[in-house]
């Protein structure tokens, strides 16, 4: 055979070879987003901590009588977000040995004189307290609560000048590093930076714009997502571990902080059998499950957005879980549980 031949046949074979590739390689393409979407749906459950208990929050609401409820989210149904959920099992804080000397250094960090002013020990709760300020320390973790008598002391808001948010963030950052609880989860999450104008004689501040309207700005600090769900706080808007500061003349002043952080057991995660979105949203619209946030004048409240999260706890919990989030008009926000009703105690 000729090479003119062979290169006719060549030309006429061509198109037919690339047609029986172009076939072969959608065959494959399809075996393969098949065998991704069965491993997405085959979710193996352990529910390695037995019957768990429900989740609570301190701060709830009570339902409207007789509520109606409308969904009137983008996607216009209640949306299933995942068959199975983690769920974190958290160990009971127990008090450490030799916590005195690191709650006299959390102490001695926000300038209190130790050797005048000596703390006093309740409930496993060590209270430092002046004239100026007190500083409450959980000697089983180091959770605290710090605040100032901002209400009385007016130099903390006098010339304010509020630096950038970078400048914001890292001047919380350092102070928690500076008291010595600053957890690696909260470090690894989101933060979120509130601008506050202070009302004088009080300790009421009111949520202004930007930095220009403000004399006071909070940053609120959140554990980082689980499977890119977010973590909730259960006081929703704002987050139980934050940090206040005034920048009098331009100078951080820390006038209020707290940390209520609990560490979660990543050794052993549960996986536990969610209810659908449509289950949650059935058992919401009558009254089941908890409201955080509510100015509807009536009980006919528009939700306008559903997504599951993981709610975060303030008092101890012995377990983080999944929960499905319901916002509304006029601030509303509700959720539910998320897992199955036979997983709960």
């Amino acid at each position: 055979m000729s090479l003119t031949t062979l290169s006719y046949y060549v030309r006429k074979a061509l198109p037919f070879v690339i047609i029986v590739f172009v076939i072969l390689g959608i065959f494959y393409f399809s075996f393969v987003l098949v065998i991704l979407n069965n491993r997405q749906h085959s979710i193996v459950l352990n529910t390695v901590f037995g019957k768990i208990k429900r989740p609570t929050v301190q701060n709830k609401l009570p339902f409207p009588q007789n509520p109606q409820f409308t969904l009137d989210n983008i996607e216009g149904k209640p949306i299933t977000a995942t068959a199975a959920g983690q769920v974190f099992f958290v160990p009971p804080p127990k008090t450490k040995f030799g916590y005195l000397e690191t709650i006299y250094l959390m102490a001695k960090s926000v300038e209190f004189d130790t050797a005048v002013d000596n703390h006093n020990l309740n409930n496993k709760v060590a209270t430092f307290s002046n004239n100026s300020q007190t500083l409450s320390v959980d000697i089983a973790n180091f959770n605290f609560e710090y605040e100032t008598d901002y209400n009385i002391n007016t130099s903390f808001f006098e010339n304010p000048k509020v630096p950038d948010q970078n400048t914001v963030e890292q001047d919380a950052k350092e102070f928690l590093d500076k008291i010595g609880r600053y957890p690696d989860d909260l470090r690894q999450g989101t933060v979120n930076v509130i601008y506050l104008a202070h009302t004088t004689g009080s300790k009421d501040f009111t949520v202004v714009r930007n930095s220009r309207e403000a004399d006071v700005v909070e940053i609120d600090f959140f554990r980082p997502e689980v499977d890119d769900y977010p973590i909730v706080s259960p006081r929703y808007f704002n987050s139980q571990n934050f940090v206040v500061l005034t920048y009098p003349d331009g100078k951080p002043k820390i006038i209020k902080a707290q940390i209520h952080h609990f560490e979660k057991d990543t050794a052993t995660v549960g996986a536990y059998p969610l209810i659908t979105g449509d289950e949650a949203w059935a058992q919401f619209s009558i009254g089941k499950g908890q409201i955080i946030a509510n100015q509807n004048p009536t009980s006919v409240i528009r939700i306008t957005d559903m997504y599951l999260g993981y709610l975060d706890i303030e008092k101890y919990q012995p377990y983080i879980q999944p929960i499905y989030v319901f916002l509304g008009e006029n601030n509303f926000v509700g959720w539910i549980e998320a897992i199955k009703l036979e997983s709960f105690k």
